[in-house]
């Protein structure tokens, strides 16, 4: 435990992994099977790619997340996990973007541009782009708009939502280092107390939203673009898509945790860098300056076009490239998800030689991978351009830079995420200038997800 703190525990598996690379260490919680850790890209693609049928999310996951995500995809395994994937493949696709999440970002992007603009001194980034996640992946999830909520009524229980959610899932990913969890929560006390209230919040919302859209009309509903009414319309005569409403709250619930916490992360430090990096915002404002006044998906929309899956290795012709090596860039030193695990269902040999026994869990300490010099040249360096062969942006090896991981399990919503950060980093950049004001470089925190400990403030001053 005393290695697991803000600006810490990453640090010591970056440590490890290049003492150890390329073989794995092993971890161990009390109570729970050994953990393999690796940074070997080799064992990467063994475990989500060659051997994918033997590795899964695993009970220790399954029941450090059950009570917030319980049946949805980020938590689902089998046929639980297939059935969610064939329904959501259908709503990420470029019709989609373009017809109705671009407007979405767009619409509260300028919101957050007349909120940075209004502003007196700097700003908490990681918090204004919390809101502007939450909004977003908010109605691209609910079809509901938490931001035009009515009164001061509809506004609290939007504020209710997203503070239930953070201690939510903050609270759960913390059961992970604490041996004693399931003992508290039979006990009803300390953090699996606040736990169970902050989920109660997060169902109450989740659910009423579930039982007025039941209340709909067939027609209606199938008109409606947001993916809890996708869910609900794809019903055929086999039910094999009928979704309960306990499984429709997960099923949102789960993509909200996946979009709208990452992509704050994402955006929280990408535009810490860009205060350091006047050269990647010249980059980006050049390009977004030959755009001129136009505004839509097809100018702004900076997301993979004609792109060509060679097994874990992503080809894509991007038109705002410098935009989109800024953001993958990012994601190779402050992955959103900075470690991930999947459980061995059979006894199994990695090829680094590691022995692993069924039940045993393998960890991939992305964050760490990202500052490995096997893999990048000057890992420390943010370097946008190493992205680029033959004038080419290159998506690199997910095997290597895992952040959304590989193989049939690769994030569904890697377009949406580039996408949501592109939208509002371009608004921003087009309409200010940004200067990083903490007295101290901002360092990671504890949790799921590459959330900051503590404010990133940022001063929004007009462009000159």
């Amino acid at each position: 435990m005393r290695h697991y703190g803000p600006g810490t525990i990453l640090d010591y598996h970056a440590r490890y992994g290049r003492e150890c690379h390329p073989r794995c260490w092993s971890l161990k919680i009390p109570l729970d099977p050994r953990i393999i850790a690796t940074v070997n890209a080799d064992v990467v693609r063994h475990v989500l790619v060659d051997k994918f049928p033997n590795y899964e999310k695993g009970p220790q996951w399954r029941a450090a997340f059950d009570d917030l995500l319980g049946t949805g995809i980020f938590n689902a395994d089998g046929h639980l996990w297939r059935k969610q994937r064939k329904v959501s493949s259908h709503e990420f696709s470029v019709k989609s973007m373009r017809d109705f999440m671009f407007d979405i970002f767009a619409n509260h992007a300028r919101e957050i541009v007349t909120l940075a603009g209004d502003s007196a001194g700097a700003v908490d980034a990681q918090e204004l782009f919390a809101q502007y996640t939450l909004q977003s992946i908010g109605q691209i999830g609910f079809g509901v708009d938490l931001g035009a909520l009515r009164g001061p009524e509809g506004a609290a229980v939007a504020a209710d939502f997203g503070d239930a959610f953070n201690a939510a899932t903050q609270l759960s990913g913390d059961r992970f280092v604490d041996p004693l969890w399931r003992l508290k929560r039979f006990l009803g006390v300390g953090s699996e107390r606040r736990l169970a209230d902050a989920i109660a919040r997060v169902r109450a919302f989740s659910l009423g939203v579930v039982a007025d859209r039941r209340s709909e009309k067939d027609a209606d509903l199938k008109a409606k673009r947001d993916l809890l009414s996708r869910f609900m319309a794809h019903q055929d005569t086999s039910k094999e898509f009928a979704f309960t409403d306990e499984e429709l709250h997960f099923a949102v619930i789960n993509f909200v945790l996946a979009g709208r916490d990452t992509t704050a992360n994402q955006l929280t430090w990408l535009l810490y860098e860009c205060c350091r990096r006047p050269e990647v915002v010249a980059a980006i404002r050049a390009e977004s300056d030959a755009l001129g006044n136009r505004v839509d998906y097809e100018a702004r929309g900076c997301v993979f076009r004609n792109a060509r899956a060679r097994n874990t290795h992503v080809e894509a012709t991007l038109d705002h490239s410098c935009a989109a090596q800024a953001l993958t860039e990012t994601l190779r030193l402050y992955p959103s998800v900075p470690t991930d695990f999947k459980t061995a269902l059979k006894d199994d040999v990695l090829p680094d030689g590691t022995g692993i026994l069924r039940g045993e869990r393998v960890m991939f300490a992305t964050w760490a991978m990202g500052r490995m010099e096997e893999y990048w040249d000057d890992p420390l360096a943010f370097d946008p351009g190493r992205f680029l062969e033959d004038g080419k942006f290159l998506f690199p090896d997910a095997c290597k830079m895992p952040a959304f991981l590989a193989g049939p399990r690769t994030c569904l919503g890697k377009d949406v995420a580039y996408l949501g950060t592109a939208v509002l980093v371009a608004s921003l950049l087009d309409t200010f200038d940004v200067a990083y004001a903490g007295d101290a470089d901002p360092v990671y925190d504890t949790g799921l997800t590459m959330w900051a400990a503590g404010p990133v403030p940022i001063a929004f001053t007009p462009r000159r």
